[in-house]
């Protein structure tokens, strides 16, 4: 985790998720309402169900500071 970011790495692939305290470099600092903008606000676990109300589906999903979504990372079915 390096300035409010956290890397997620599959081998060469990666992708980052901004969940803490972002400043910037000392010498370009981001804006506060920009960087409110970028972190996680909000963490849903969801679950999709069938018509007979069995679950089929289980999810994350994070949303950031402007509840756009963020990512949604799919969990194994029960």
């Amino acid at each position: 985790m390096l300035d409010g970011y956290l890397t997620v790495a599959f081998g060469v692939s990666h992708f980052h998720l901004c969940i803490g305290p972002h400043k910037g470099p000392p010498n370009d600092p981001t804006p506060e309402a920009l960087a409110d903008h970028r972190r996680t606000a909000r963490a849903e676990l969801y679950r999709r169900l069938d018509k007979s109300g069995a679950p089929v589906s289980w999810g994350l999903r994070l949303f950031n500071g402007h509840d756009e979504q963020q990512t949604t990372v799919l969990l194994p079915n029960p």
